[in-house]
């Protein structure tokens, strides 16, 4: 990165979190590689191309590693990421993890003049993006801001149509010689993946500005290796009680920081399956369902009543889930209350910023009780945070109950 990634916890307390198993203290690959060892054919990726399994997704990491590290890329170089939900996005999360490097994610809809603001202010060296996604080019608005970028030298296109001059073609690259590939040794602590935040850099409470922003620039956040596997993924496996590797559902793009856990938390931390939709619609979210039984959704509030709405009383039952993860936005009882019924589980709350670590409520099959607003709140797992009243001189634990 053009400025190095200003570390706001103490470092004691940071590395107690590793002694003590709060966070694995392994970058992403190797937790990602030991996964792949331990069962090699079982499914990683279920996408619009069909299944991909750890070796295969493991080849195509270490095909595109050793093509972008000729590049140049290498260990703490910041490369920015537009691709859709598919295997291509959690290829290119796992070999800039790989490299050491720290992938930028940011969604497909997000235009050219958003791009380079992220791909500006991180000092990113190069960006992959789609060659054409409906009926937009990607690679070619983000190459065309190399000029004007002097830390940007490559534009990677990848997936079905043309590749803009002067762009390095993704097939290209996944034609590496794997057996090439030699993973980098970076420290657990340090950055992996930046987030983007919905929070503004001028908000309250943020660093002085020198001066009003010209314009709306969100805030990108840092999350190292530990605290992508750790911070972000103990939530997940407060909800997979017998440690089975979870098959989940995504219905929020990988880009976001709700969905910033797909790749990190589902494959490399807990060894399951992404299930992945090129778009979220009801209907083929509601058949993602059926056909591939996730034992966890993940979604919106307003995904989950769009899926409600779109049942048919007469169709046969979805099969049951292990838990409904809905965060994004409040949580109404009436929501929680049906989701629960249509999917045979409980609907849990999760409580998540790019600023900090997510935290689900526990696994309840109640409903919790609404406020005023007639929104479900829910105490936090146990297992992942605790309460603590901070209103007095002296910090105490919360009774709840």
């Amino acid at each position: 990165m053009t400025v190095p990634p200003r570390d706001l916890l103490p470092a004691g307390l940071r590395r107690s979190w590793a002694v003590d198993g709060t966070c694995p203290d392994l970058v992403l690959y190797s937790l990602f590689r030991a996964r792949q060892i331990a069962d090699p054919h079982h499914t990683a990726v279920l996408d619009a191309k069909g299944k991909l399994c750890y070796t295969a997704l493991d080849r195509k990491v270490r095909c595109l590693a050793v093509g972008l590290r000729g590049l140049g890329v290498g260990p703490s170089d910041v490369v920015g990421v537009q691709l859709p939900d598919n295997r291509n996005a959690v290829i290119a999360d796992l070999a800039l993890a790989a490299l050491g490097a720290v992938a930028l994610p940011f969604p497909v809809d997000r235009g050219v003049p958003g791009a380079e603001s992220l791909l500006r202010r991180s000092g990113a060296v190069a960006a992959i993006a789609s060659a054409e996604h409906r009926d937009v080019r990607h690679a070619a608005g983000l190459q065309n801001l190399v000029r004007s970028l002097p830390a940007l030298r490559h534009v990677v296109a990848a997936g079905p149509g043309e590749v803009p001059e002067g762009a390095v073609a993704w097939s290209g690259l996944l034609r590496s010689d794997p057996e090439a590939f030699v993973p980098a040794r970076p420290d657990p602590d340090g950055a992996a993946r930046i987030l983007v935040s919905y929070g503004s850099e001028t908000d309250p409470g943020s660093e002085p500005d020198p001066g009003p922003a010209p314009e709306y620039e969100p805030r990108m956040v840092a999350y190292s290796h530990n605290a992508l596997a750790g911070g972000r993924g103990d939530p997940l496996a407060s909800l997979v009680p017998d440690r089975t590797p979870p098959r989940c559902l995504l219905l929020v793009p990988l880009s976001s920081a709700f969905g910033a856990g797909g790749t990190p938390v589902v494959l490399a931390r807990h060894g399951g399956t992404l299930v992945l939709l090129d778009r979220f619609t009801p209907g083929t979210a509601l058949a993602a369902v059926r056909e591939h039984r996730p034992t966890h959704v993940l979604g919106t509030p307003a995904s989950i009543r769009a899926m409600l709405e779109h049942l048919d009383p007469a169709d046969e039952r979805l099969p049951a889930a292990t838990a409904l993860v809905l965060g994004g936005a409040p949580l109404d009882a009436a929501t929680a209350t049906a989701a629960a019924e249509a999917f045979g589980c409980p609907a849990v709350r999760l409580y998540d910023s790019a600023d900090g670590v997510d935290c689900p409520t526990g696994p309840a099959r109640t409903v919790p009780s609404a406020d005023g607003a007639a929104v479900v709140a829910g105490l936090p797992d146990p297992r992942v945070a605790g309460l603590r009243d901070t209103g007095g001189d002296r910090a105490e634990p919360a009774r709840v109950g």
